[in-house]
């Protein structure tokens, strides 16, 4: 009687393969790992911009109040807040929109009342805020509250609201 053994191979053929197999493990590991990363990179950049955003906007609002004050008017272009016939600055520069894309302009949006003076900025980018507003709805009221798109269309429903200029 002749036994029959199958016998396992542990040659370098079969060592090859387990290397193979191992090394795919690990570029798939790597790649999850990258892919999580990048998420959460973006998402930083993403929240970051939007801060910026407020911030800019905030020093807008408060540079138009002033200007108010000043010259019981409102601007007529932005470029007043930075130079204007009395020679006061009410911003050191005009700032740049954080969260426009490359096709847009990157100034901010005059926002005017009837009387064609400017109240406030907005951005000019339509891209979708994480809240799921669109930057271009953000604006700062009077009292210096961040309304997004839908607060601000829910605070003004009744009301078509300022215009807008590029």
């Amino acid at each position: 009687m002749v036994a029959n053994h199958t016998r396992r191979s542990s040659g370098p053929g079969s060592r090859a393969a387990a290397g193979l197999v191992l090394v795919l493990l690990v570029i798939a590991a790597l790649e999850a790992g990258l892919g999580l990363a990048g998420e959460l990179w973006s998402s930083t950049v993403q929240r970051d911009r939007e801060a910026e955003l407020r911030h800019r906007l905030h020093s807008y609002r408060r540079a138009i109040g002033a200007f108010r004050s000043t010259f019981k008017r409102g601007p007529a272009s932005l470029r007043d807040l930075v130079s204007n016939d009395r020679g006061v600055k009410f911003l050191q520069r005009l700032y740049r929109d954080p969260v426009a894309a490359a096709e847009e302009p990157g100034e901010f949006a005059a926002v005017r009342d009837g009387s064609g003076q400017i109240v406030a900025v907005r951005s000019v980018s339509r891209a979708t805020a994480r809240n799921g507003s669109t930057y271009s709805d953000w604006i700062f009221d009077s009292r210096g509250v961040l309304l997004d798109g839908a607060q601000a269309r829910r605070d003004g429903a009744d009301d078509p609201g300022p215009r807008e200029e590029p």
